[in-house]
């Protein structure tokens, strides 16, 4: 068994236990009033930075290294509103490192702060003999590539600088001792009075302790800078905390944007693909590794919408000074003409497609390499019913496996409170069809064809707690193709609007009542021209998925805007509309 096997085996194990991590004795002494939560918080950012200072009986052995950040910073937003003593105490665990020696790397933009003894020493090995330890130079080096990327290339503005504190305007990076405190690195944003703020980066000194099992090395530095530098990019938009589920996310996201080869978001992943019904923005939990797993969502917007609406939703936050989830659809319909809801109901369908039920093409670059996601099985010859609760953003799955009987399936769905959609998703070998009923009853005839039959319900209102859902399933013997026979009839595409390009595809769907010979699917543009067309092909009397991907007949991505898609038989015709974004 790999490495990545034991590991992700630990999660799958303590995910069904129902914890993730042991470290919540901090979390756990503040909660039952041993603790107060000055304390309690110096405790934390004792634990990130210097265990050894934190008393024996909260000390705990992490399982997996984290980002700091969500610690340090909600420590810096406490600091903002204490005085005096409490407030001294509470700089004081913040205070910067002291390290004897600096280095500004070539561009400028950093100076690397670093020593040769003591605690987090830097290893003094100098090959190229410029008198610069060479792990300064790599780290000197990754920091200004990691720059050129987000700034120059992805169009992120750069940090704010911190007027002089490190020695100099150049944003100040401290190599210390972090492989016993859990962390690969963290940034503290340093100045809590404002909406934005300067901040400084620490990093380990060799990412070799035994902690470090699943990302390590140099490979654990290049993602480390990539993810904590966009953390300083963060606080230049804005620092509050309720954005630190996306802070953590994107983060991650971009960790693999930068460094696609070492796949570190991947040790994350379960955490999130097996509490799918928890809120999409839920915040940290003590010793939870979820909010890093979310970055499937960052990586869902990327390759659905595109990257530049990632910055987009920063650009949206920043502007208005606000974390809270109307800004995340605000940004989604300003930069791809779709809600938030409509958006996680997407991903929501995305997730199911994870592990052996790739589909290569569509869904997730990398979905192969995810878990599953778990869904609630429902025998409707021997349940027929089941409930759980969902909370905002959330989503949950119910199977109903086919018993290869003929006859059909009778679905109702029962929500007690909050807003929902539903998508009842029928796999036929390689089709996939999604349908999404606005009624709580759907009929499937002839249940018997298909591989797999989920209904996947999504909580879409932005606020709230968790609310119950019921479905009720009920066989039918004799609800089939022949007693209720499908209609010649032209479906939705689906995703619609859709955006072409690396996973860009849209599915139309259409029911025959009879079968065809001469079926032929057509899109044109609002001046009649034809785009692109499929057919003339035969077709046998049930539902069939087509699939465009947003090219025209010469293969180039059509430009932005409505289109018009004809289904066309020997003696029938159907149109419908649909949008493509950029």
């Amino acid at each position: 068994m790999t490495a990545r096997s034991r590991l992700l085996r630990l999660l799958l194990l303590a995910l069904a236990a129902g914890d993730v991590h042991a470290a919540v004795l901090i979390d756990q002494a503040e909660g039952s009033g041993v603790l107060d939560p000055l304390t309690a918080a110096i405790y934390r950012v004792q634990a990130v930075r210097n265990p050894e200072l934190v008393p024996a009986q909260y000390r705990e052995e992490p399982e997996i290294a984290v980002c700091g950040t969500p610690i340090v910073s909600a420590a810096g937003a406490m600091l903002r509103d204490l005085e005096g003593d409490d407030r001294r105490r509470l700089a004081k665990a913040l205070t910067r490192p002291s390290r004897d020696l600096e280095q500004v790397t070539a561009s400028g933009h950093f100076k690397v702060h670093y020593s040769l003894v003591g605690a987090g020493a830097v290893d003094d090995t100098d090959d190229d003999g410029n008198g610069v330890p060479d792990y300064v130079d790599i780290t000197a080096a990754v920091l200004d590539s990691v720059w050129a990327i987000q700034v120059e290339q992805m169009g992120y503005p750069p940090p704010l600088s911190d007027i002089g504190f490190g020695g100099g305007d150049e944003l100040d990076v401290y190599i210390v001792e972090l492989g016993n405190a859990g962390v690969y690195g963290f940034t503290y944003p340093e100045d809590s009075s404002g909406f934005t703020t300067y901040s400084y980066m620490e990093l380990d000194n060799n990412y070799t302790d035994p902690l470090y099992r699943e990302t390590k090395g140099l490979d654990a530095l290049r993602v480390s800078i990539a993810h904590e530098f966009f953390h300083m990019i963060h606080f230049t938009y804005y620092q509050g905390n309720e954005t630190g589920w996306w802070r953590e996310a994107s983060a991650t996201w971009i960790e693999d944007v930068i460094y696609p080869e070492v796949d570190d978001y991947l040790q994350y992943v379960p955490s999130f693909l097996l509490t799918t019904h928890r809120a999409l923005d839920e915040r940290q939990r003590g010793g939870d590794f979820r909010v890093y797993g979310l970055s499937l969502f960052a990586h869902f917007v990327d390759q659905r919408y595109g990257p530049d609406l990632i910055r987009g939703i920063w650009s949206r936050i920043g502007g208005s000074r606000s974390g809270g989830l109307e800004q995340y659809d605000r940004a989604l319909r300003d930069g791809a003409r779709v809600g938030l809801d409509a958006a996680v109901s997407e991903f929501a369908l995305w997730n199911y497609f994870t592990g052996e039920r790739q589909r290569e093409g569509r869904f997730y670059a990398e979905g192969g390499k995810y878990v599953e996601v778990r869904p609630q099985t429902l025998d409707p010859e021997l349940v027929g019913s089941d409930s759980g609760r969902v909370e905002r953003l959330g989503a949950a799955y119910v199977s109903i496996p086919p018993r290869w009987r003929t006859g059909g399936l009778i679905l109702e769905t029962e929500m007690t409170r909050g807003s929902w959609t539903r998508q009842l998703v029928l796999v036929q070998g390689d089709s996939i069809e999604v349908r999404s009923p606005l009624q709580p009853t759907e009929r499937v005839a002839a249940w018997d064809q298909y591989d797999e039959v989920v209904l996947i319900l999504v909580r879409t209102d932005l606020d709230g707690f968790s609310f119950d859902f019921v479905v009720n399933a009920e066989y039918d013997p004799d609800l089939t193709d022949a007693v209720t026979p499908m209609a010649f009839l032209l479906r939705q595409n689906y995703p619609n609007p859709f955006l072409p390009g690396r996973h860009g595809l849209t599915r139309i769907s259409f029911d025959l009542m009879v079968p065809a010979q001469a079926v032929r699917l057509a899109v044109y543009s609002l001046d009649g021209q034809l785009v692109w067309q499929r057919g003339p092909d035969s077709a046998s009397a049930r539902t069939h998925t087509w699939e465009w991907n947003g090219r025209n007949q010469a293969g180039k991505l059509v430009g932005p805007g409505t289109y018009y898609y004809l289904l066309g038989t020997e003696d029938r015709e159907a149109v419908r509309s649909l949008s493509v974004v950029r």
